[in-house]
This record gives C-alpha cells, sequence and structure tokens, in this order.
C-alpha cells in the first residue's frame, strides 16, 4: 500500500513537472512573440511623428494632415512625390541621417544659372533622401524626380541627377492654413497581429481660438472645452489602423486603412 502510494505521488509530480515545463515553453514563446514597452514606445512614436502625417505640406486649414484622413486606405504607392520627399526629409533631420550636398555641386549650379538664387533654396544629397525613405517604407519602387508641378503643395523639388541632389523652395502654393486648427491624434493600442504590427488612433478636428476649444469628428463637434483628447468620448471619433511590418530590426510603413 506503501509502494501504491509512492508510486502515485511520483506520477503525479512528474505531472505537475510536465505541466510546469509547459507553462513555462508557452511563456518564452508568448514573450518572444509580444511587443515590450519599449518597442511600443519606439512604434507609436514613428507613427505618430511621421505615419499619420504623411500628407503634412498640402495647402488646407490643417496644413494638409486632413488629406490623409478622408481617404479609405492609403500605401506608399498612393503617395505623390511631393509627400515622399517631404516626410523623408523631416525623417533625416530628425534621425541624423546625413542629407548634406557638397559645397562644390552648389558652386557648380550657381555658376550654371539655371534656378536663380539659390539662397532660395535648401539642398539635400540624393543618398540622404533615400536612405529616409528606405527607413520609412523599406525597398519600395522609387525613383529620383523632381516635383514642381503639384499646385496645392507648399515646397517644390528639383532633383538634379548629374549632382544626386535635391533643390527645396516655397512654391508659389497660396497657404491656407489655419493657427486656429488643427488635426489631432491618440493613440489607443498597438499589437500584433499575425506577422505585423498595428497601430489604432482616433482622429480629431480641433478648433482652438484661445478661448474655446471643440474637438470634432469631421465636422460634427463632439466636445467642448477640453483641454486634452476626450478619451471619454473615443468611440465617437474616426478610427485609423496603421499597419507596419519588421523588417532588420526596423518597422517600416505597410498601409494606414480607416476601421469600419
Amino acid at each position: 500500500m506503501k509502494n501504491l502510494d509512492f508510486k502515485k505521488l511520483l506520477v503525479l509530480l512528474l505531472i505537475i513537472a510536465a505541466a510546469v515545463a509547459v507553462v513555462f515553453l508557452i511563456f518564452k514563446v508568448v514573450s518572444k512573440d509580444s511587443l515590450n514597452d519599449e518597442e511600443k514606445k519606439k512604434i507609436e512614436e514613428k507613427v505618430s511623428s511621421y505615419y499619420t502625417n504623411l500628407t503634412d505640406g498640402y495647402t488646407t486649414v490643417y496644413g494638409g494632415t486632413d488629406m490623409l484622413f478622408q481617404k479609405e486606405s492609403t500605401t506608399f504607392a498612393d503617395l505623390e512625390t511631393a509627400s515622399v520627399i517631404y516626410t523623408a526629409i523631416k525623417y533625416a533631420e530628425n534621425n541624423e541621417i546625413d542629407t548634406s550636398v557638397k559645397t562644390m555641386y552648389l558652386d557648380s549650379i550657381k555658376a550654371e544659372g539655371k534656378y536663380g538664387d539659390l539662397s532660395d533654396y535648401s539642398a539635400y544629397s540624393g543618398t540622404g533622401v533615400r536612405e529616409a525613405i528606405k527607413a520609412l517604407f523599406g525597398e519600395v519602387n522609387y525613383t529620383d524626380t523632381s516635383s514642381t508641378d503639384n499646385h496645392n503643395f507648399k515646397y517644390d523639388y528639383v532633383y538634379i541627377s548629374k549632382y544626386d541632389l535635391y533643390l527645396m523652395k516655397k512654391s508659389n502654393a497660396l497657404e491656407i492654413e489655419n493657427s486656429k486648427q488643427h488635426v489631432e491624434k491618440h493613440v489607443i493600442k498597438t499589437e500584433e497581429k499575425e506577422d505585423k504590427i498595428v497601430t489604432t488612433v482616433a482622429i480629431a478636428y480641433v478648433y482652438d481660438d484661445g478661448t474655446t476649444i471643440k474637438y470634432a469628428s469631421d465636422k460634427n463637434v463632439i466636445v467642448e472645452d477640453v483641454k486634452e483628447f476626450p478619451t471619454d468620448f473615443i468611440d465617437k471619433f474616426d478610427k485609423f489602423e496603421i499597419t507596419l511590418t519588421k523588417k532588420d530590426n526596423n518597422y517600416i510603413f505597410e498601409s494606414i486603412k480607416k476601421v469600419k
């Protein structure tokens, strides 16, 4: 009887040990695949700074930001050249990507006299711009080209292949941006979905004249006189999912889609 009890106890201990081992393995797999707080912060900063601002620079009262959220979905292929270059330059400047241009190139361009007064321009190396594009969008089909005929974008870009550089200057587009109005984004969550990373954001159109603050979903005012994004009313605002893929320890843009 005692031997039988010992055998039962041994079997029970083995079962418990096996269960603990299984739980431990599951925990390791989940931990390996799950995003930690540092990764989420990195992703959400990139989303908030760049991917939800892909149409910045267009001449609307919201500085162009609103144009992105008037579409059901946007991929890299949907972006105009001006948007790609504008976003890439901003990313390069914020992430220590070298976009400097050799003085000898600028001297040569000035001597040629084709582009007028070079003091009206800022210059960026093609190499630096392409590096930033790759960091943002991965190995995409992008061809260096000028963008000077977009009449509702506040900058013109001239690509000079001979020196592999971009010249940027203010365009003749009529600026109508209103300092009292802006688009505000609120990150709701960031999660893994299969092999993708998806960040969900809510979008509000804000009017602030220094006295009254109004938060609206498109043209419908949701709440007034609040000092920050009214998360209590989050369900009343449009939401978008920004999907990224992981490539060589970097998170790159795949799409932004309206949540239906």
